[in-house]
């Protein structure tokens, strides 16, 4: 099971606590600002007490996670995932977005050289329908399916490039 089924399940239930530790997991994991902050939200709201020395220790880890600016993409699906914000008829955000400047092949290269986890990330943000295949393919081979993914979507490349320039500046966003 990965973070967006537990994710699923916990939201049905309601299950807050479950909700808590996986903004925790997904803070900790991908540097998440905005996932950290609804995890502090969720543990104090709940009276989560358990998770007070691992919260603190992510809080204190998030001090070296590099730029805050990172934070606005985060809420942003934070938002969506809530059912708030903006939205266009595919689901994403209307937010106006520029053009893509890296040709294709730019980006499949910086795809294919992602850390496994912050290639997990983008597959986990922008593959709702499941089309990149999983992990036993190669990250060349699921790089180029999440490039078909991102051309699909409007504005799609421009914000694939966008969080890679994020990705290289040290933030996560």
């Amino acid at each position: 099971m990965d973070l967006e089924e537990a994710w699923e399940i916990a939201e049905r239930g309601p299950m807050p606590l479950f909700q808590a530790d996986i903004q925790l997991t997904r803070a900790r994991l991908f540097r998440d600002r905005a996932a950290l902050e609804e995890a502090r939200r969720l543990i104090e709201k709940h009276g989560y007490h358990r998770r007070d020395g691992e919260l603190a220790d992510a809080l204190e880890a998030a001090k070296g996670w590099g730029p805050a600016t990172a934070d606005e993409d985060s809420a942003m699906i934070l938002e969506r995932r809530n059912g708030s914000g903006a939205q266009t008829d595919a689901g994403h955000s209307s937010r106006e977005i520029p053009e893509p400047e890296l040709s294709i092949d730019q980006l499949l290269e910086q795809l294919k050289q992602l850390p496994a986890a912050q290639f997990e990330e983008l597959v986990f943000r922008y593959d709702s329908q499941n089309s990149v295949p999983g992990r036993p393919e190669a990250q060349s081979v699921r790089a180029i399916e999440l490039l078909k993914v991102m051309r699909n979507l409007e504005g799609g490349l421009a914000t694939l490039q966008s969080v890679l320039q994020q990705l290289r500046r040290g933030g996560i966003p």
